[in-house]
């Protein structure tokens, strides 16, 4: 699984990288890609890699998609949480699913299947989770209309 995630994040990341460091190296998106670049150099070294599937595959239609992909991440989310809660760390990546058919294989996942994420899972180290820093929600939420302030 380590090798199919390089095989896309490698120049994904490295790339991105780039981008921000081009764009003026804004603290927060730079700390965003040197995570990424860590769990690629890292990955294979993670004891505990889980796949959340759903036993069909998605419909064509942006409706269809979206209800199929939002019907599975209140779950994968809860998940995520009750590992945070027994000091397990994870995060959700979806790179691998470049090659989906290539994981598929090597886990034995049938074609009608369809894997959502790859969640990398790992007792933490340290006491250091701080929350995430994010833009207040007014320079982000809109009222009515696209770009509408609230």
């Amino acid at each position: 699984m380590a090798e199919l995630y390089r095989k896309v994040g490698a120049g994904y990341l490295t790339e991105g990288k780039a981008a921000i460091e081009q764009a003026g190296s804004d603290p927060l998106e730079m700390r965003i890609a040197d995570s990424g670049i860590y769990l690629l150099d890292h990955l294979h070294e993670v004891p505990l890699m889980i796949v959340p599937l759903r036993y069909e595959r998605p419909g064509d239609s942006i409706f269809d998609q979206a209800s199929y992909f939002g019907s599975v991440a209140p779950g994968i989310w809860s998940l995520q949480l009750a590992l945070r809660a027994r000091g397990i760390g994870s995060a959700w990546t979806t790179l691998h699913l470049h090659h989906e058919k290539e994981a598929a294989e090597l886990l034995g996942i049938p074609d009608t299947a369809t894997q959502i994420a790859l969640l990398p899972a790992a007792f933490y180290t340290g006491d250091t989770f701080h929350p995430a820093k994010r833009k207040p929600a007014t320079q982000i939420t809109y009222l009515n209309r696209w770009k509408q302030k609230v």
